[in-house]
C-alpha cells in the first residue's frame, strides 16, 4: 500500500488516522490472542496476500459473518469433509465459477 504524507493533513484528520491505526492494532492483537498455538483446520490469513501470516483458531471453530441486512451466516469445517454453511434465516448459493460460489442470507430479520 502506498504511504501518504499525513503531515500535510489538518490536525483533526491526523488524530483520526492515529486513532484508527491504534484500533486496528488493538483488534489484530485481540484476534491473535484468541488464536490457537498449534496448527488446526480453521485459520484466517492476516496481511498482504503475498506475505501473510496464518492465525489458527481452535480446531473445528466456527466463523460467523454478518451480511448487510444483519443476517448471520455460519461457516465451519464439516465433520463429514468439506465446509458447512448455515444460517437461521436461510441461504441461497449462487455458482459464479467452477471454483467459486456466492452465499446470500435470505428471509426476514426479526428485531431483537
Amino acid at each position: 500500500m502506498k504511504q501518504h504524507d499525513v503531515k500535510k493533513l489538518p490536525l483533526w484528520a491526523r488524530d483520526m488516522i492515529e486513532r484508527l491505526e491504534a484500533d486496528v492494532r488493538y483488534h489484530e492483537n485481540q484476534l491473535l490472542g484468541m488464536s490457537s498455538k498449534k496448527e488446526t483446520n480453521t485459520y484466517f490469513e492476516v496481511g498482504d496476500p503475498r506475505n501473510h501470516e496464518r492465525v489458527y483458531l481452535p480446531d473445528g471453530g466456527n466463523i460467523l459473518f454478518l451480511d448487510r441486512e444483519g443476517r448471520t451466516i455460519d461457516v465451519r469445517v464439516s465433520r463429514r469433509g468439506g465446509v458447512s454453511v448455515s444460517s437461521l434465516e436461510g441461504i441461497r448459493v449462487y455458482p459464479e465459477a467452477s471454483n467459486v460460489v456466492r452465499v446470500e442470507g435470505i428471509g426476514r430479520i426479526e428485531k431483537r
